[in-house]
C-alpha cells in the first residue's frame, strides 16, 4: 500500500472532513486513520521507519507485515 498525500490538497483534506473544494457530500477520514487501517491489516510493524528527503517530503514505512507487506506514506 502506498499513499500520497498533500497537507494542502483542498479535496481530500490531510486531517480528514469535508474540504472546500470537495465535491458532494464525502467526508474522508484522516490520512493517519487511513494508514493505520492498511498497517493494521498487514499485520506490519505498528513503528514506522520515517525520513525527510531534500525536497522537503516526509516518507513513513511500516514494514514486516504478512508476506513482505509494508504501508508506505509520503506526504509533502
Amino acid at each position: 500500500m502506498l499513499a500520497i498525500h498533500g497537507t494542502a490538497d483542498p479535496h481530500v483534506l490531510y486531517e480528514g472532513g469535508h474540504g472546500p473544494e470537495t465535491i458532494g457530500t464525502r467526508v474522508d477520514v484522516s490520512v493517519a486513520e487511513s494508514v493505520a487501517f492498511w498497517v493494521d491489516a498487514n499485520n506490519c510493524d505498528p513503528e514506522p521507519v520515517i525520513t525527510i528527503g531534500e525536497d522537503g517530503v516526509v516518507r513513513t514505512v511500516y514494514s514486516g507485515g504478512d508476506q513482505g507487506a509494508r504501508v508506505e506514506e509520503r506526504a509533502h
